[in-house]
């Protein structure tokens, strides 16, 4: 319940919507298949990304949400904002150049140089740098005068990786 509503509204995996009495539990879903990738998951397993992606209404974007849930904020969400703030326009397009895996070493590097404790400061500086400068679609770049301790992080992290 919990990762399905950090997904959004649609809550395509467990739920579906029904207009008379809201959301209403999804039938024939793979729980072997959801268990397998929990437990890569929970030994912080890389694999469980895509693992996760071979249930139906799981893409990448949903998938990393439940292997960071289940890896206790070790592994990713590779979603539109982070593939954006890296430059990419989605998750697919990065992910057509770079293996999950290969994303991942960068983000273990880039928390060493910079100190952070985990994989999720990272991505939340990356998610508050999009939201600053980029649109949903990743389409133009925008300049916001707010100014936070995220944003000053994340401007910190564009550099590292060059992405600025």
């Amino acid at each position: 319940d919990l990762i399905n509503k950090w997904g959004g509204r649609s809550s395509r995996m467990f739920y579906v919507p029904n207009k008379k009495t809201g959301l209403i539990p999804r039938e024939n879903i793979d729980l072997i298949q959801y268990k397998k990738a929990i437990n890569l998951a929970t030994q912080k397993d890389f694999r469980a990304f895509f693992e996760f992606q071979k249930i139906d209404g799981i893409g990448p974007s949903f998938a990393g949400k439940h292997a960071m849930f289940w890896s206790k904020s070790d592994l990713i969400v590779l979603d539109n904002k982070i593939a954006g703030a890296l430059g990419y326009k989605t998750p697919n397009e990065i992910l057509a150049k770079f293996s999950y895996s290969e994303i991942l070493i960068e983000f273990e590097k880039t928390k060493e140089l910079v100190g952070f404790l985990s994989n999720t400061e990272i991505e939340r500086a990356l998610f508050a740098f999009h939201s600053n400068y980029f649109d949903n679609a990743n389409t133009k770049f925008k300049i916001n005068p707010k100014i936070n301790i995220d944003i000053e992080i994340a401007r910190g992290i564009a550099q590292l990786l060059k992405i600025i």
